[in-house]
């Protein structure tokens, strides 16, 4: 499966490219970028439940369309109910292997079950409408400018022209004492990027380039996220 090279970061002045200088959650104590998900694929929720937390259904807002799922349970249940509604969504899970699947494992040809972390998907560019990572990305992403550039930046490489990814939560902790957040941001995404929510938490928008941040795709992705604080509250 194409995807993408080993991605060449920029330098921004004034970040360490391996300093950890976002907060990290994690269960495992080991360097290797599966461990980051430790707890956030291992819980399923359903697609009423993502539904909620994002303030908008998908199936309204992307008919048809096709769905990147980051950090999903194991199970997949968003996924598979996704389907019924005639979505095509593509889970992402770096805890998979054959032991957990037997048949049903795949390496990224197949839509229903994929092993892979986010700073590098094994995904052809222009391939998702949506991308959506609830509890997962950034909340358990290694605290290094590095993984935020690769993760975001291999996001954006796979939306569709018109494709919103949505990130939740983004810590205030991050947004408000972190001074290279949006510098690193601006970079991996050519500043196609915004924080989005009046309350707790804050989620991240991005597009494939500026410009989409004015589609009616990513308008009802803004909207949807600044008035909805209070049901995420619960997940």
């Amino acid at each position: 499966m194409e995807g993408a090279s080993e991605i060449s970061a920029p330098v921004i002045p004034g970040v360490d490219d391996d300093a950890k200088i976002f907060p990290e959650m994690r269960f495992v104590k080991t360097d290797e970028p599966e461990s980051y998900y430790a707890c956030s694929t291992r819980s399923d929720r359903t697609y009423d439940e993502y539904t909620a937390a994002l303030g908008f259904d998908p199936a309204d807002v992307f008919p048809g369309g096709r769905i990147l799922d980051i950090g999903s349970g194991v199970k997949a249940t968003f996924a598979a109910e996704a389907r019924e509604r005639g979505l095509q969504v593509f889970p992402l899970n770096p805890l998979w292997s054959k032991d957990h699947l037997g048949e049903d494992y795949a390496t990224g040809t197949d839509n229903r079950w994929v092993r892979a972390v986010s700073q590098r998907l094994p995904y052809i560019d222009d391939s998702f409408d949506f991308v959506v990572s609830l509890l997962g990305v950034p909340l358990y992403l290694p605290g290094t400018p590095r993984a935020y550039y690769d993760t975001f930046s291999e996001a954006q490489r796979v939306l569709r022209p018109n494709g919103v990814g949505l990130f939740m939560p983004l810590m205030k902790r991050v947004v408000n004492l972190s001074p290279h957040l949006k510098p690193v941001l601006g970079a991996a995404t050519g500043n196609a990027y915004e924080i989005l929510g009046n309350g707790n938490p804050p989620k991240l928008m991005i597009a494939k380039h500026a410009g989409a941040l004015a589609s009616e795709n990513a308008a009802a992705v803004r909207k949807a996220a600044d008035r909805n604080t209070a049901n995420y509250a619960t997940f």
